[in-house]
């Protein structure tokens, strides 16, 4: 399956190759933040912000596309 996680067109990736690029980066962070990785922190640290962080993307994203009907209705 091909991805183009820049949303352009004809730049695809194939997904294992992205979900590999993402998975290294989350690695490294975590390792090399002088913690090491610890189960317990990463879910403590990431579970609870993934629903805070959608909910407020949502609404970003709500808001502009409101905005910008507001602007294009006129």
């Amino acid at each position: 399956m091909l991805i183009s996680p820049s949303g352009q067109p004809d730049h695809c990736v194939v997904k294992d190759f992205f979900l590999e690029t993402q998975n290294y980066c989350l690695k490294y962070f975590y390792n090399h933040n002088g913690q090491g990785t610890k189960i317990m922190r990463l879910v403590e640290s990431i579970s609870i912000n993934v629903p805070l962080v959608s909910t407020y993307l949502s609404f970003l994203f709500d808001s502009f596309e409101q905005s910008n009907s507001d602007i294009f209705h006129e």
